[in-house]
């Protein structure tokens, strides 16, 4: 994996800004999530893999605004495109997470309605040449054991641009997707947010490809 130095630095930056949210993260010890990173790669460093583990997130956004991190797997993996070039790289990152709102309670002391689910979203993109990156699979599968889901939607696009210019897709009702865009980007970036009927806002999910510009 060749480094660009300069302005590629600039780059990792600006796309690990990106995941600073808007709204408040809940960091008290009850709400420290574990997350368990799981290595596939052999062409990945351990400062690498701390990166892009650090570029993921999985959380739940309470109706008072406040975002819990959850409990999630990271898993990283080096893998064989057939229609790439033999000087090029492919990788999937797959994060899985499970969440339940029974233990959580918003600031305002209040109750959160009752939902557990686990979902995961995986991304699999080309490291091409300079920033000509490739995002070749985005998909993921939700498992609802407590809860109504009312809206469900995945997105992929550049990780330096407002997510408002990214693909979405709805994915409501479903239980497993898969898209194959093909989509030559500079920063790839998913996202895969699940809106429940009860008191929670969301659960959602992100993973980025900056570590391997």
């Amino acid at each position: 994996m060749t480094k660009k130095l300069t302005s590629l630095a600039l780059a990792l930056v600006m796309c690990l800004s990106l995941y600073i949210p808007a709204f408040a993260l809940d960091n008290s010890p009850d709400s420290n999530p574990e997350v368990r990173v799981v290595n596939h790669s052999d062409s990945i460093t351990a400062q690498e893999l701390q990166e892009i583990v650090s570029s993921t997130s999985a959380y739940l956004t309470l109706k008072d605004g406040t975002a819990v991190p959850v409990d999630s797997v990271v898993t990283v993996e080096d893998i064989a495109a057939p229609d790439v070039s033999p000087n090029q790289n492919s990788y999937k990152v797959t994060l899985s997470a499970t969440a339940s709102s029974d233990k959580i309670v918003s600031d305002s002391a209040e109750k959160n309605g009752s939902v557990t689910a686990s979902a995961t979203l995986e991304l699999i993109w080309v490291d091409g040449p300079e920033l000509d990156n490739v995002i070749k699979k985005v998909s993921g599968t939700l498992n609802v054991v407590k809860g109504t889901v009312s809206e469900a939607t995945v997105r992929y696009g550049i990780g330096w641009v407002s997510a408002l210019q990214w693909t979405s897709k709805d994915v409501t009702g479903k239980t497993s997707f898969s898209y194959s865009p093909n989509l030559t980007v500079q920063c790839p970036k998913a996202d895969y947010s699940i809106v429940f009927e009860e008191a929670m806002v969301a659960m959602s999910l992100s993973v980025s490809s900056s570590v391997f510009q």
